[in-house]
C-alpha cells in the first residue's frame, strides 16, 4: 500500500503497490476448512496491546465477510463449504497453515518503501504481510534554497483499523486466486483511495471467487496421500520452479530469511530436501551474506539442483539453519 499525491503533511490517498512476488494463487479442495494463521506481532512499543486487538479483529471481520458474501451469492451455499480457521499461531507452527499473516512496521525492500500488504505463494501456502506504519511525506533535507521531502515510515503514523482492514481485504483476494484488475470499483484494483466505494469485497469479486471454486473450498471426498518417493544421493526429486525464483528474490533481498525457510521447509515436506526423520526445520538464525551467492548462482543455472540441496543440507548440519 503507498500513498500517491502530496499535501502540506501526508498523502490524500492508499494504493495498494503491485505485488512484484505475486503469483496465482488457487488453494486445493479441503477436507476440513482451510487454515488462516495470524502470526504473533513483533516486539513494538509502539504498538499497543488495544491497537493489536483492533488490527486482528478487522483481519477476522474481512474473512468472515467474505465468508458471508461467498456464501450468499453461491449456489451451494453451505457455510461449510466457504469456511476458513483462524489461529494464532508462532513461526515455528506455521507448516500448518495454508494462509500466512505476518505484522511488520514496514517492508525491508526499499523498492517497496510506499507499500502496506504484500501477497506471495511460497510453494502453496499464502503469504500476506500486512505493514502497520503508514508512508507519509516528511523533510528529508534543506538548503539556501529548496525543502526537500521524500517518503517516512515510523510509529508517528500507525496505520488507521479502516486502511488495515481494507488492505487485508484485498491481500486475501490475492490469496483466494485473485489477480489486480482494471475495474475501479472493483476490491482488486491496485488502488485504494479513502471514498465509499473503494476497498469493499464487491459482487464482481465474489463471482469470480466462485467461479473458481463453484462447490467451494471444502470438500467431503478424502484426499489421497501423496506417493513418497525415496531419494538416492545420485536422483533428487525436481525442485519447483517457485523455489528457484525465491532464491533470486532472496539473494537479491526482495524477500527475507524468514520467508526462503518457509521454502526450504517445503523441500523438506516433500522429501526433496532430506534430514532425520525426527528432526523438523524450526527457524535461521542470521543466515550469511555469502551464502546468497550459492541461491543466484542456482537460480541462474550456474549449479544444478543437486548441488543446490546439498548446500541447505550443509546449512542445517552446521546450525546456521537450526531444526529440533
Amino acid at each position: 500500500m503507498k500513498f500517491s499525491g502530496v499535501s502540506s503533511s501526508k498523502f490524500p490517498l492508499v494504493i495498494i503497490g503491485v505485488v512484484v512476488l505475486f503469483a496465482l494463487y488457487l488453494i486445493p479442495a479441503y477436507a476440513a476448512a482451510p487454515q488462516v494463521c495470524l502470526e504473533e506481532f513483533p516486539a513494538d512499543s509502539s504498538l499497543s496491546k488495544t491497537k493489536k486487538e483492533l488490527y486482528i479483529k478487522e483481519i477476522k471481520a474481512g474473512i468472515t465477510e467474505w465468508q458471508n458474501m461467498l456464501k450468499e451469492q453461491s449456489t451451494f451455499p453451505r457455510a461449510e463449504n466457504w469456511k476458513w480457521d483462524i489461529d494464532v499461531v508462532n513461526y515455528s507452527d506455521s507448516i500448518k497453515c495454508d494462509v500466512i499473516v505476518k505484522f511488520k512496521d514496514k517492508p525491508e525492500n526499499e523498492n517497496k518503501k510506499l507499500t502496506l500488504g504484500t501477497f506471495q505463494n511460497a510453494g502453496g501456502i499464502g503469504i500476506i504481510n500486512m505493514y502497520y506504519f503508514t508512508p507519509y511525506s516528511c523533510e528529508t533535507g534543506r538548503d539556501s534554497q529548496y525543502i526537500y521531502y521524500g517518503i517516512c515510515r515510523d510509529p508517528i503514523d500507525l496505520a488507521t483499523t479502516v486502511e488495515f482492514g481494507s488492505i487485508f481485504r484485498h491481500e486475501f483476494g490475492h490469496a483466494l486466486g485473485l489477480p489486480h484488475v482494471d475495474i475501479n470499483t472493483s476490491l482488486m484494483h491496485p488502488t485504494f483511495e479513502l471514498i465509499s466505494y473503494k476497498g469493499k469485497i464487491t459482487t464482481g469479486d465474489v463471482k469470480n471467487v466462485i467461479e473458481m471454486y463453484p462447490n467451494g473450498f471444502y470438500s467431503q471426498e478424502p484426499v489421497s496421500e501423496p506417493e513418497i518417493i525415496e531419494l538416492t544421493p545420485d536422483v533428487i526429486q525436481p525442485i519447483p520452479d517457485w523455489i528457484r525464483s525465491n532464491a533470486l528474490w532472496w539473494s537479491t533481498g526482495e524477500i527475507n530469511d524468514e520467508t526462503f525457510v518457509v521454502g526450504i521447509k517445503y523441500l523438506i515436506t516433500q522429501d526433496i530436501l532430506v534430514i532425520p526423520a525426527t528432526e523438523t526445520i524450526h527457524d535461521s538464525t542470521g543466515i550469511p551474506s555469502w551464502i546468497k551467492d550459492n541461491a543466484r548462482w542456482w537460480a541462474a543455472g550456474e549449479i544444478n539442483d543437486e548441488t543446490f540441496v546439498l548446500g541447505i543440507q550443509y546449512l542445517i548440519q552446521q546450525g546456521i539453519i537450526l531444526v529440533d
